[in-house]
């Protein structure tokens, strides 16, 4: 049937509508734990101890997991390469943090337990002594010469620089009745999903098969990265997106989370889950901003001839897969 001019009948309202929807939260496992994270307070610091046992000892704690336990297991998180950036640095996002924390929210560790109140009681049991270091919040500040620099393996705090545009800027101002210029913030914000982040992973020693129930846009992406972060095929992992409960951007990356319960999920073999809480999802999930200096050249009549702008943009202490979309997407091309 030709669909021009007809009007499609949406098939997803009425289960939402009727409270019927199942989000990754409503999926239950037999033998399911319940993961917990333990996160940085600090937004950049050292970490010169994490202590396990009284976690351990807690009832009902099954796992107590730590960056010390999974070395060699897993991958650093992936970053996608911007194609025709001048210039590009990805220090490597670690599952779990060891020596040092980047930014407040990072995780540390995760507790595993039979219960989530168990899992969350231990998870406070869990002793880490930090060693703050110098922050970074300013992004301008940030590439002044003498800022420090936030990780050692870098040049400075630059991590992408890229030219967007066409046409000649130098004829626009030729031709124009006035150059107007302007400074313009556009403030900090963060993603706010009705559904938090969530998992639940359920591993198959028999078929060698990980299944991942997971709250994301692009489960095909997923399995791809998780294949790279795990060092096994994709045909051993696969990805299901039951109902999604808003995204905004925020469920198109691959979190440190998602990849610490799937290797939980192997190591122990049995399902784990686990699912954000809303002050977790303000605190761990990166906020954007930008300044921009514009310059506009215009006609009297209130043409634009040209436009020039000149953005920087808070990335954030690691490059995530769409840690560039933002600032690029808002060059208007």
């Amino acid at each position: 049937m030709p669909y021009t001019h007809q009007s499609l009948k949406r098939f997803e309202d009425e289960p939402l509508l009727t409270g019927r929807g199942a989000f990754v939260d409503d999926l239950v496992r037999p033998d399911m734990l319940v993961a917990a994270v333990v996160r940085s307070p600090h937004a950049h610091a050292r970490i010169t101890s994490i202590r396990t046992a009284t976690a351990r000892a807690r009832p009902s704690v099954v796992e107590v997991m730590t960056a010390d336990d999974i070395a060699g297991d897993v991958r650093p998180l992936p970053a996608l390469t911007r194609e025709g950036a001048e210039y590009m640095t990805l220090p490597e996002h670690p599952v779990l943090a060891s020596d040092v924390v980047y930014y407040a929210g990072q995780p540390v560790a995760l507790v595993v337990a039979e219960q989530h109140q168990q899992a969350q009681d231990a998870m406070e049991a869990v002793e880490v002594d930090y060693e703050p270091l110098p922050a970074t919040i300013d992004p301008q500040l940030a590439l002044t010469p003498e800022h420090p620099t936030i990780h050692a393996e870098m040049q400075g705090n630059l991590a992408l620089r890229a030219r967007i545009g066409r046409g000649d800027m130098n004829d626009a101002r030729a031709q124009a009745d006035r150059i107007l210029r302007g400074r313009f913030e556009s403030p900090r914000l963060s993603a706010l999903p009705l559904e938090t982040r969530g998992i639940v992973a359920d591993y198959d020693p028999g078929h060698d098969q990980l299944t991942l129930w997971m709250s994301t846009q692009v489960p095909y992406r997923m399995r791809t990265q998780l294949a790279d972060v795990f060092v096994r095929p994709p045909q051993g992992i696969r990805v299901i997106a039951p109902d999604v409960g808003g995204g905004f951007g925020q469920k198109m990356e691959l979190w440190p989370e998602y990849v610490a319960v799937g290797l939980l999920s192997m190591k122990l073999r049995r399902p784990v889950k686990w699912i954000e809480g809303r002050m977790e999802n303000l605190q761990a999930y990166h906020s954007r901003g930008f300044t921009g200096e514009v310059e506009a050249a215009v006609t009297r009549d209130g043409v634009i001839l040209g436009l020039r702008c000149q953005m920087v943009a808070d990335l954030g202490a690691f490059m995530m897969s769409f840690s560039a979309a933002p600032p690029v997407n808002s060059d208007g091309h």
